[in-house]
């Protein structure tokens, strides 16, 4: 069993996390609406956290509180509001977390298989890092991975190239031979500010856009097209 013909000779496989690896909206929806509901605001309801996902926990309640895809731009990072939003929905969120998240198809069967290519792999996630063992663990994918970072591991998250960079450092790997797989144009240019080669998947949180629309080094459907031959062999 081989890497797709685009990957072979890589150094490292990072991963993204939500949206990649684990749907994990109905979870996120969940504290989101009892977070909203403590403050006396409506429900958002799963769709509309769908679209606010990817940009870490903050800018989540900071499009939560004003019901804008761009919430980020209209209330502040040190609004009393939004901190102790963001504080209870940590708390929430620390108790649903696992009960309705789940992998993507062919996720673990996928991460098995590479387990055999000897290539160390990585979760590269802005979710807080508190929150990613026990996801992990809980879905049978923990084993896979010998680096976790976090959405405040670092002074950056993505789409700053930092994270990225201290993955490959922590590996020894050549940027240039290292992958970042991820659902997002904050994945794609992540990598691409990184020098890492860009994989997107199509199926996860992008605001509604079109992953090709970042123009990812490969597109695969689903994460079983970073092998060569899929899962046939």
């Amino acid at each position: 069993m081989q890497l797709h013909p685009q990957l072979q000779g890589c150094q490292l496989l990072a991963f993204d996390l939500d949206g990649t690896l684990i749907d994990s909206v109905p979870d996120l929806a969940t504290a989101v609406d009892c977070t909203l509901e403590h403050l006396g605001l409506p429900a958002a309801g799963q769709q509309r956290v769908r679209n606010w996902v990817g940009q870490g926990s903050l800018a989540l309640l900071q499009k939560a509180l004003t019901n804008n895809d761009q919430g980020e731009l209209f209330l502040d990072k040190e609004d009393p509001r939004l901190l102790e939003a963001h504080s209870y929905f940590l708390e929430t969120y620390d108790r649903c977390k696992g009960e309705a998240t789940c992998l993507y198809p062919q996720v673990e069967e996928t991460l098995l298989a590479l387990q055999n290519l000897d290539l160390p792999m990585a979760v590269i996630t802005n979710k807080p890092l508190r929150f990613v063992p026990g996801i992990l663990e809980a879905l049978n994918i923990a084993s896979c991975f010998q680096l976790l970072l976090g959405g405040d591991s670092l002074d950056y998250k993505k789409p700053h190239p930092a994270p990225l960079l201290a993955a490959a450092k922590y590996f020894g790997s050549q940027p240039e031979k290292s992958v970042l797989v991820g659902d997002s144009r904050h994945d794609i240019q992540a990598a691409k500010a990184a020098g890492f080669i860009s994989v997107g998947v199509p199926y996860g949180y992008n605001q509604g856009e079109p992953i090709s629309s970042s123009q990812p080094d490969l597109v695969i459907n689903q994460l079983s097209e970073l092998l060569n031959q899929g899962l046939a062999e």
